[in-house]
This record gives structure tokens, sequence and C-alpha cells, in this order.
């Protein structure tokens, strides 16, 4: 075979001898769209991966196989709720409502389950007139977290006293 061809795969094109141009060229119009990626198969062919959203990650997949895109979230689940009145979700990511289950006592229920309950929930609120300093805290005792949900009480503390009251701001974050 001469030094300017390669034996070229069925899979680039076709069966039989090409030039190494001709080879390259037809390897590289499996890219269809600007940003995709080839990579290669356990059946030692090549495999395009569309381009990604913006925002969006690359990650391996379950099977760990290939390669896909995610989101780019780094806590699992988190929102920011108005806890006064009717309880109004901001914003969130991952979380389908809140319960009112009383004053300053809420429900986080999550749109996509938990891999298991060892996940670690961080929450921070404000008073109802911010003035007082605050603290929030999760609560199992009453309600046993699940994969799929968590109970948080909001507490405001006046010197030694605490007592559980509805904060206009509620943040909470969920990571696993």
């Amino acid at each position: 075979m001469p030094t300017d061809q390669i034996l070229a795969t069925e899979e680039m094109v076709g069966a039989g001898h090409a030039t190494k141009s001709d080879t390259l060229n037809r390897f590289l119009n499996k890219i269809t769209t600007a940003g995709d990626i080839l990579y290669g198969t356990a059946s030692a062919t090549a495999a395009r991966l569309g381009i990604g959203t913006a925002g969006q990650v690359l990650k391996v997949n379950s099977g760990a196989n290939a390669p896909e895109w995610a989101s780019a979230q780094d806590a699992k689940a988190w929102v920011n709720f108005n806890g006064t009145g009717t309880v109004a979700i901001r914003a969130s990511y991952n979380v389908t409502s809140i319960t009112d289950n009383g004053a300053g006592d809420y429900t986080v229920n999550l749109t996509n389950e938990m891999v298991d309950v060892n996940y670690a929930v961080i929450a921070t609120s404000s008073s109802q007139t911010n003035t007082s300093l605050n603290g929030i805290t999760s609560y199992e005792s009453g309600t046993a977290r699940t994969t799929s949900l968590f109970r948080i009480y909001a507490t405001c503390f006046s010197g030694t006293q605490a007592a559980t009251q509805d904060p206009l701001h509620v943040q909470v974050a969920v990571f696993r």
C-alpha cells in the first residue's frame, strides 16, 4: 500500500483504500452540527453526541459507557420561598411544592427522589419583620425524612427564647 494511503474501515469510508484526507473528511462528516462530539463506542465504532444547551456539562452516563449532557446543578435540590400567608415558591430546582404544616413548620417535596435518606439539608430564613436573629433546622422526629420529602422548622431566637415563625424568606439547599 502506498504511504499516502491508509486502510479505511467500512465504518469510515466503506471497504477499500482511501487517501488520508479522504478518510479524515469522511470521518469528520459524521459531525453534522457545530459543537458535536465524536467518541468511540465499545464496538470500536464512532458515535456522535450532539451539542448540548447553554449551561449544560458533560458527564458519563449511568452505564459508564458513553458521554451525555447534564444540567450544571451542584445542589440536588434548592428552593427560595415566602413562608408567610400562603406559601409561595419564588424559585427552585427539583422542588415540586412546599407544604405549610403550621407556624414555621414546612415540608419540602422533591420532584426527583434522592438515592437514599443520607442527604444534607442546609436552610436559613429571615424573620417576619427582618429585625430578629433567626435560624432554621431540619426536623425529623415528627415526620421521618424520606427520599422524596423532608420537614423543616423556621425558628426565631430572641435572647434565650426560641419560637417557630412564618418567615418572609426561606432558602433551602439539598446536597448528596
